[in-house]
C-alpha cells in the first residue's frame, strides 16, 4: 500500500476543501436566489400565461410611458406607445425588433427582477450580511446580483437590500459593474396579484425620479 506523504497530504486535504467550500457557496446563491424569487410568488406567476402592464417613468427632463401584453404561452410580446404598436415574437427577433426586445427585456425587468435571479443563468450572488440601505438607512441584509459578458447590459450589477421576508426594499444599479451607483431607488408598493408580489413604485432619494406600474393584469 502506497502512503501520501505529509505535504501531498495537506495539498489534497486543501484542494478538497476548496472544493467544499465552493460548491458550500454555490449552494448558498441557488438557495437564496431561491427564497428571494418565490417570496415574491414565482410558483404563482408560473401559472400566469399572460400579463398586461404599463411601465411609467417620471423625471425632470422626461416623461414617459409604455404598455406591454406579454403572452407567455404563445411567447408573443405587443409594445403599444402613444405613436406605435409593435407585435414579435420572442424567438424571433430581427435586428430591427432589438432596440423593441431590448425596452421589453427592461420595462419587465423592474417588474420582475426577483424572478431573473432563478431564470437567469449569467448571475452571481455575493451575501454580503446586514448593511445600512442607502436611500433610508435601514439594517437590511445587502446582496449583490452580479451579470456576466452576456445580454444587452453586460456586466450590470445590483446592490439589493432584502427585509427578513425576502421581500427588496431598495436597490443600488451599477452599470457594467462599476464601483459608484448609476442609480439608486425604493422598492415600495407591493401589490398582491393573484399570489404574485410586484413592488409599483421606484423613487430616488429626493424623488425627482419616479418609475412605475399601473394597468396590471395578470391571466
Amino acid at each position: 500500500m502506497k502512503f501520501l506523504q505529509p505535504t501531498a497530504l495537506a495539498i489534497l486535504l486543501l484542494g478538497l476543501n476548496c472544493f467544499s467550500c465552493s460548491t458550500n457557496q454555490q449552494h448558498h446563491e441557488m438557495d437564496l436566489a431561491e427564497e428571494i424569487a418565490y417570496a415574491n410568488g414565482l410558483d404563482h406567476f408560473e401559472d400566469i400565461k399572460t400579463l398586461t402592464y404599463t411601465f411609467n417613468v417620471k423625471r425632470p427632463d422626461m416623461t414617459v410611458s409604455r404598455t406591454w401584453h406579454w403572452d407567455r404561452q404563445q411567447r408573443l410580446v405587443t409594445m403599444m406607445t402613444a405613436h406605435d404598436t409593435v407585435t414579435y415574437h420572442r424567438d424571433s427577433v430581427t435586428a430591427e425588433l432589438k432596440p423593441v426586445d431590448h425596452r421589453f427585456i427592461n420595462d419587465q425587468y423592474w417588474l420582475l427582477f426577483p424572478y431573473h435571479l432563478v431564470w437567469d443563468d449569467s448571475l452571481t450572488l455575493t451575501d454580503h450580511g446586514l448593511a445600512a440601505s442607502p436611500i433610508k438607512g435601514r439594517q437590511l441584509r445587502k446582496i449583490t446580483v452580479q451579470y456576466g459578458q452576456a445580454g444587452y447590459t453586460p456586466g450590470d450589477a445590483y446592490d439589493i437590500y432584502i427585509d427578513g421576508e425576502f421581500v427588496i426594499r431598495e436597490w443600488a444599479f451599477r452599470k457594467g459593474g462599476q464601483p459608484e451607483p448609476s442609480l439608486i431607488t425604493t422598492w415600495e408598493n407591493y401589490r398582491d396579484i393573484k399570489g404574485v408580489r410586484l413592488a409599483t413604485m421606484h423613487r430616488n432619494k429626493d424623488k425627482s425620479f419616479k418609475l412605475y406600474f399601473t394597468n396590471l393584469i395578470l391571466k
